[in-house]
């Protein structure tokens, strides 16, 4: 899933962890949200070929 991409200049591996963190530490993902917000993420991603 994480692939190292070899560019002119450099070699790089680009990871990225995303934290939901409201006030008072709140649910506010929950129910089918969050398949759903999964599925947009990853559809963007796809869309603008990110890896």
């Amino acid at each position: 899933m994480l692939n190292i991409v070899f560019d002119r200049n450099c070699v790089y591996q680009t990871a990225y962890h995303v934290v939901w963190c409201p006030k008072y530490r709140k649910p506010v993902l929950t129910g089918t949200i969050p398949a759903f917000v999964q599925n947009q993420i990853q559809e963007i991603c796809l869309k603008h070929d990110y890896r």
